[in-house]
């Protein structure tokens, strides 16, 4: 779908942590439709790597579905951004329920970033604390806002960015999918 050429590099690395010998993140990218998506299960939890392949195979279909339909229609960004975040509030659901139908899944989860590129404009929907930064001229800026328990109390002016860093409620998610039936989608257009 992108119309104007955009210079970009896509980068990603994954490492289990030292905590975990299986890895829970999955990486998704269709360079011709200009769809990208990250997941990341968490670890927390019973099958975190079932949950962020879900994510990733439910939207990369549902956004191929979304871009095609937009192309040929002409959609504006706010009918994209909409799309993405029905696409994402779908997904979350489909995860719900594998982990409502299988007690080996109960309980599982993934935080999700997913991007659309559309001429010069990015959008993007996300849930948990996944992040996603643009660098540009040589300066990186964070496009997304951590949902974790640490970043509602920075939010809060409880704690500082630098206490931030080092607290011990830093891997507490408040938002992700999979744990509900419903999940409040965060979405941008850059």
């Amino acid at each position: 779908m992108p119309d104007k050429k955009l210079h970009l590099r896509i980068t990603s690395e994954s490492h289990p942590g030292r905590k975990r010998s299986n890895n829970e993140d999955r990486f998704a990218v269709d360079e011709r439709l200009g769809i990208i998506i990250l997941a990341d299960g968490m670890g927390g939890h019973l099958s975190g790597e079932v949950a962020s392949e879900i994510a990733t195979r439910s939207l990369m279909s549902k956004l191929r579905l979304l871009s095609t339909s937009a192309s040929s229609k002409g959609e504006s960004s706010c009918r994209l951004i909409e799309g993405i975040k029905v696409a994402i509030t779908e997904t979350n659901f489909s995860i719900y329920q594998a982990a409502s139908n299988n007690a080996e899944h109960k309980g599982m989860g993934t935080t999700v970033v997913a991007i659309m590129l559309n001429g010069s404009s990015i959008h993007v929907g996300h849930v948990g604390d996944s992040r996603l930064y643009c660098f540009r001229r040589d300066k990186m800026t964070r496009l997304t806002t951590d949902h974790s328990l640490v970043q509602d109390l920075v939010d809060r002016g409880l704690y500082t960015e630098e206490q931030a860093r080092s607290a011990s409620v830093s891997h507490i998610v408040t938002r992700s999918l999979g744990l509900k039936d419903q999940v409040e989608v965060d979405v941008l257009t850059a």
